[in-house]
């Protein structure tokens, strides 16, 4: 019962966050921001049986993530941009690791999917082509950002066993989209 409460005040918030961002309303996402990840991290803690070694990970990650759009709000204030990115980078790692526990829990005995590995070093290759003429001191950072983060997707492509695991492909969904 708390889950779906959690889950209900989770997707109500991204409606209004979303909402706020559509309008450009920048400094009421102050609350909305950060609370999504706030209220990820306390439906995680309610959800998860077992507080095991993946389950600190996914928390340190959430810290992580929730720094990065603390520090992300308040880019105005001097290096909090580059420690938001950061944060978000460490948050990542984190991700890889546990997307790679799971796998070696799992074995799923898959091979590298060629045409998502195609497809998505296509669109990182298309993105950073736009990109690149607004990226001026930021063109390592963002290679870097951007490997990692589609060694992140493919990571979690190959670490479900989808048939025992439909909720794998929730972990693909969220980790195509960003």
């Amino acid at each position: 019962m708390k889950s779906k409460f959690l889950l209900i005040l989770f997707i109500a918030d991204a409606i209004i966050d979303s909402a706020f961002l559509y309008f450009q309303k920048y400094e009421w996402r102050y609350a909305t921001k950060p609370l999504l990840i706030i209220l990820l991290t306390f439906y995680s803690i309610v959800e998860t049986n077992k507080k095991n070694k993946i389950f600190f990970l996914l928390l340190t990650s959430l810290f992580f993530s929730l720094a990065g759009d603390v520090l992300l709000i308040f880019e105005n204030i001097s290096y909090s941009f580059i420690f938001g990115l950061i944060s978000f980078l460490i948050a990542h790692v984190f991700y890889i690791i546990i997307f790679l526990r799971i796998k070696r829990q799992n074995q799923p005995d898959k091979k590298l999917n060629t045409i998502v590995s195609l497809f998505s070093i296509a669109y990182m290759v298309f993105s950073f082509l736009l990109l690149r003429p607004f990226l001026g001191n930021l063109l390592i950072p963002v290679i870097i950002y951007t490997i990692v983060i589609l060694t992140m997707f493919h990571a979690s492509v190959q670490a479900f066993n989808f048939s025992k695991q439909s909720f794998g492909k929730l972990c693909i969904f969220g980790a195509a989209i960003f």
